[in-house]
């Protein structure tokens, strides 16, 4: 959709391409025509600007660049399985102080206000206000009272790492591109990746980003709830990355969700878990079994999906990921397989594999 811009700051003439020289003032205006799909938008709403190099909240590309303190921090690039945007994000910490860089506002730098980490003993920091027009931030930072990266409870709303206009089921790339309290989910089961949000209430889908709460069948966070984006057929879907209209319970009972076939899926081809790396075990495996071949240690989800663990079959001469599970016996595993543990080391990982 074409973006109309309709106004320009009186103090900004010069950047809006009009040539006011005396001898142009007197000429009469001309037509303006406004298409009528055009997005009006006022200039303040555009874009909120980012903060300085290494101020809190600002880019940066270290530590170094974020301040003197013992835990000042540039949270950039990947971290563990968190992915954060490239620019990057400072954060001006010292955790060998019980109660934090601040107590009051007055005793941080302009733009930035004190704010209580709920969930840490009264700790507080110096967090970026949200100072922009209709309390927005700057590009892949939200106006939140959490810390979205691992749902950390705030005092205040404040410019954190996300994205307030995103849904569940919403591709992404981290979780900066995501709502409050959700998780980026980006591996070959979450192709082109997927917004969810976590720790939901089942039966209260106000507590979701736009989607429907679920029981987590394969939580690969601590919470057991996530939201799912809801769907009557395919078409719905995200289907050119893969992703079709599942029905939890095989029954039609329970709302469909869009979703991408997960390691341990029945299936007849490979083509039915999505193809390229994917393959489809069938012989002794009831159903069918959607897997990758070839991870290097049982035990551990290296070469495998978050959801997922590398199992040494003693018949197979290749390893390969199975489902986790939970639970004796069939467990949570589907029919014809058992939760039994697939680490060879002694550490118990538990997966769903064939009698």
């Amino acid at each position: 959709m074409r973006k109309v811009l309709i106004a320009c700051l009186a103090v900004l003439l010069s950047a809006c391409g009009d040539d006011l020289r005396p001898s142009n003032i007197d000429q009469p205006d001309a037509e303006v025509v406004i298409p009528p799909d055009a997005e009006i938008i006022p200039p303040d709403a555009m874009i909120c600007p980012a903060r300085d190099f290494g101020e809190i909240g600002g880019p940066c590309d270290s530590d170094d660049d974020c301040g003197a303190r013992p835990d000042s921090r540039c949270y950039f690039g990947s971290l563990g399985n968190v992915l954060f945007a490239p620019e990057g994000y400072c954060m001006d910490d010292n955790f060998t102080l019980a109660l934090g860089t601040c107590a009051t506002d007055g005793d941080c730098a302009t733009g930035t206000v004190c704010t209580e980490w709920l969930d840490f003993a009264g700790y507080k920091s110096c967090m970026p206000s949200c100072s922009c027009e209709d309390n927005t931030c700057p590009e892949n930072q939200a106006c939140l009272d959490s810390w979205t990266a691992d749902n950390s409870r705030l005092d205040r709303a404040v410019c954190v790492p996300g994205n307030s206009s995103s849904v569940d089921g919403a591709a992404c790339v981290g979780f900066y591109a995501c709502n409050e309290a959700s998780s980026c989910f980006n591996d070959i089961e979450f192709p082109g990746g997927e917004c969810e949000q976590y720790g939901c209430t089942v039966g209260t889908d106000s507590t979701c980003n736009g989607g429907h709460c679920i029981v987590d069948p394969d939580p690969p966070v601590t919470a057991t709830t996530t939201c799912v984006d809801t769907c009557s057929g395919n078409g719905d879907c995200r289907t050119a990355e893969g992703y079709v209209c599942f029905d939890p319970d095989g029954a039609g009972t329970a709302p469909n969700y869009c979703r991408h076939p997960h390691v341990g899926d029945a299936c007849a081809t490979a083509a039915g878990c999505g193809g390229g790396l994917w393959e489809c075990k069938t012989g002794a495996f009831t159903g069918g079994y959607c897997t990758m071949t070839g991870c290097p240690t049982p035990g551990s989800s290296e070469g495998c999906t978050d959801g997922s663990i590398c199992y040494d079959d003693p018949i197979d001469a290749t390893n390969y990921c199975v489902d986790r599970c939970t639970g004796a016996a069939q467990g949570t595993c589907r029919t014809g397989y058992l939760c039994s543990d697939t680490d060879p080391s002694g550490t118990t990982a538990l997966g769903c594999v064939t009698p």
